[in-house]
């Protein structure tokens, strides 16, 4: 049962963006797609989608992608151990999104080089969580799964263990039972090579993805 009473769950969010882009040779966070910067679309979408509770974890590069965000953006921290991998930013992000509000029913865990990232399948995350009463609630692509994912407050603790640079995959799997999912099928189309950018392009063109990315509960 949960530890709150509300009729929409509090939700924090985590925007996961301190890695060192080495496949791309340069930060990723600062290319553009389609009028705007991978990490400045990221926001934008979570702040479309209600979510204004969030914090941004930056690590490598961390002045130089400051010099990028808007004015309006979520608290920065700046994970010192962001080397380690994506456990340490997990870890940061967490600590300090609680240390701002303390009153969260979960909280979300986002990166930001998913071009195909809409405001609706945030929406539908909170609401497959509300409804079903699972801890977690991660994405399931065409190919894949991962994130975004949400988990249950419950479940800070162990988020807080985790370790390596296997982000949240170990919890996911230690919890299938407490676990579900929404469909977002162009999930696993990241941006991590400058092969990528240029193959969205190639797909796309300059207007951008198709509006709209239909998410639904997994089956």
């Amino acid at each position: 049962m949960h530890a709150y009473t509300h009729t929409e769950p509090v939700c924090g969010l985590v925007i996961l963006a301190a890695g060192a882009s080495r496949r791309m040779g340069h930060p990723k966070q600062l290319v553009k797609c389609w009028g705007e910067t991978l990490l400045n679309r990221c926001l934008r979408i979570a702040r479309e989608a209600g979510l204004d509770k969030g914090v941004l974890v930056l690590g490598a590069q961390a002045a130089r992608i400051r010099d990028s965000l808007p004015a309006d953006v979520f608290p920065v921290l700046e994970n010192a151990d962001w080397a380690e991998g994506m456990a340490s930013s997990i870890r940061c992000g967490l600590r300090g999104l609680l240390a701002r509000y303390d009153q969260l029913d979960a909280v979300i865990l986002l990166v930001s080089d998913q071009p195909f990232l809409e405001p609706g399948l945030l929406r539908d995350m909170v609401r497959v969580y509300r409804e079903t009463g699972k801890k977690i609630v991660y994405c399931r692509y065409e190919v894949g799964q991962g994130v975004p994912v949400l988990f249950d407050r419950s479940l800070f603790d162990q988020l807080d263990r985790l370790q390596g640079d296997t982000g949240a995959r170990p919890l996911i799997k230690a919890h299938l039972q407490q676990s579900t999912a929404v469909y977002f099928p162009l999930g696993n189309r990241d941006v991590d090579t400058e092969q990528d950018l240029d193959d969205l392009m190639l797909q796309y063109g300059k207007g951008g993805p198709p509006p709209g990315i239909k998410s639904v509960p997994d089956a």
